[in-house]
């Protein structure tokens, strides 16, 4: 189908021209010899008359008719043209006409056939050459040039007021990792046509690149943006079903005001990405508006990004372990290690500040080996307080992975440690599978052969589906703690959590439910066939024994 009508457009785009130029012949040479063609053959006026309405209607008409009356009207000339010729040829045989006459508009024919297409071409790629720079080829919306141009015309002609808004997918590369690029593509496009049919004739809709798309909204209320941003991301948190499969999304948004925030594009769009970097540290379907604060806290992240280095340094960082009970709480079979900072400097430092900056900061690999080079030193510790049977589980982060001498940095660690692998259990999210579902697996499997269990961590909050976890090379399963809050208060919940655990042990996984602080939340746990409880009812992390030095008790 696409290729018939690429067809169709080759023959209106290359063969009209050329019928162009014959016309252009046909009308010469009936205003030239008109006196011959007249008195010899007038059915020959009759045709060119006809040639010329046709090419004016074709021509001048274009914009107002379909491509398929133009095909029709086309084709109807060609053959008027052809006629013409024949009829022509008749005339020069009878000696009507002069040949030197119809050999000159012969050449003038084949001229204009040449310089019209030639025409023709360069006005036609210039005018593709200038649409494919201002819109993206995968939705054909405008991209950034276009709404830049367009918020910065709208701002000149005198718009009262602005908001710019910058929606991107969070999750969206594990979808595409998973399933595929096309399927992204197509994805893509669906939110780029949902958007679409939301908007108003007073709003511009762009998709900048990538996964990310920019809204600019005129003479409108903040609070009414806010409201529709809210339904957005509830139609994309229900799902997208698509060739058999339903993929939730998760949708980040920032904005900026015009004139408060900024007097032009760059301006609004600079402020816009601040807030923009606000929504990565928090949940997922979040919406920050800009405000001077967020400068602030980025001109003061830099003063913590080197403190934290230092304290990387300095050996600042330490490990709490926090304990996994069985179901009746009388008995330690697991320990997840936490990491820990106290600096000399700025004092005790939540994770939730160093690891998003230590991201940033590209030291996350370097740190993961600091981390699991404590943990393995700390295993004799961990033998003498409980006993040598515990699993101890470690964090890595996606980014880990994708060191090219992660593997041979694990064998080299445990060969110098001597630790058994068997030991170990590396927890992983399902934003490890961002850059490449393929590798990664891979790799899991070199761990698994080395001995080391792997455990998915997080699950529930983000792209969680048994579709894919069950053909994961991974050991255990940990429910998020998001899931457990609310199994007390809302059955679908426990419904859910319930049919988690029996589907994983289905696949033969060990399930952990993380998070669990209440004598209601285990109660209900206990009637599901979890294997593992995780939280403060039974335990808050603490250091081992003998690390007396690596922070305050």
């Amino acid at each position: 189908m696409k290729t018939r009508k690429k067809i169709k457009e080759s023959y209106l785009n290359y063969f009209s021209p050329v019928i162009g130029a014959a016309g252009v012949f046909s009308i010469l040479t009936l205003i030239i010899d008109y006196e011959n063609y007249r008195s010899s053959y007038g059915f020959i006026v009759i045709i060119n008359a006809l040639i010329l309405l046709f090419i004016i209607i074709a021509y001048i008409m274009r914009p107002h008719i379909s491509r398929k009356i133009r095909e029709l009207i086309l084709i109807i000339t060609g053959l008027l043209i052809s006629l013409d010729f024949y009829m022509t040829y008749l005339v020069i045989e009878n000696k009507k006409i002069d040949p030197g006459t119809y050999l000159s508009n012969l050449i003038i024919m084949i001229i204009s056939i040449f310089l019209i297409i030639s025409i023709v071409s360069i006005i036609r790629i210039g005018r593709m050459n200038t649409r494919l720079e201002r819109t993206n080829r995968i939705t054909g919306l405008g991209n950034i040039s276009w709404i830049s141009e367009h918020v910065n015309t709208s701002i000149q002609e005198g718009v009262d007021s602005g908001i710019l808004l910058l929606i991107d997918i969070k999750n969206f590369r594990i979808i595409n990792s998973i399933f595929g690029r096309e399927y992204g593509n197509t994805l893509i496009q669906i939110v780029s046509d949902f958007l679409s049919t939301v908007i108003d004739e007073n709003h511009s809709l762009a998709h900048i690149g990538g996964i990310e798309f920019c809204l600019w909204i005129k003479n409108e209320d903040k609070n009414k943006i806010e409201t529709k941003l809210k339904n957005m991301k509830l139609y994309f948190k229900k799902g997208i079903y698509k060739d058999g499969k339903n993929v939730n999304l998760f949708i980040h948004s920032a904005g900026v005001i015009y004139p408060d925030h900024g007097l032009d594009f760059n301006q609004l769009f600079s402020r816009a990405n601040m807030a923009m970097e606000k929504t990565q540290i928090k949940e997922y379907n979040t919406h920050v508006f800009y405000n001077p604060e967020i400068e602030k806290e980025l001109t003061s992240e830099n003063i913590l990004s080197y403190e934290i280095q230092q304290s990387m340094e300095k050996g600042e960082f330490y490990i709490c372990y926090q304990e996994k009970y069985d179901m009746e709480g009388t008995k330690v079979l697991g320990l997840e290690a936490l990491a820990r900072c106290h600096s000399s400097i700025l004092g005790s430092l939540s994770p939730d500040i160093f690891i998003p900056i230590i991201h940033k900061m590209n030291l996350t690999i370097p740190f993961t080996d600091m981390i699991i080079e404590y943990v393995l030193a700390d295993m004799n510790k961990i033998d003498r307080q409980y006993d040598s049977n515990v699993q101890v589980s470690i964090n890595i982060p996606p980014l880990y992975f994708q060191s090219s001498v992660f593997l041979d940095f694990i064998r080299k660690i445990l060969d110098i440690t001597g630790v058994n692998p068997k030991r170990l259990i590396f927890e992983i999210t399902e934003d490890i599978f961002i850059d490449g579902y393929e590798s990664f697996i891979k790799i899991l499997n070199e761990l698994q052969i080395l001995g080391i269990k792997i455990s998915l961590d997080d699950f529930g909050t983000g792209y969680s589906s048994f579709s894919y976890i069950q053909n994961l090379p991974i050991n255990e399963l940990k429910i998020d703690k998001s899931f457990i809050d609310h199994i007390c208060d809302d059955e679908k919940s426990f419904i859910l959590v319930k049919a988690i655990c029996d589907i994983a042990h289905a696949n033969n996984y060990i399930v952990v439910a993380e998070g669990v602080e209440h004598e209601d939340q285990l109660r209900l746990l206990k009637k599901t066939s979890c294997d593992l409880i995780q939280g403060f009812i039974y335990s808050k992390p603490a250091r081992i024994k003998g690390n007396d030095n690596d922070g305050p008790q």
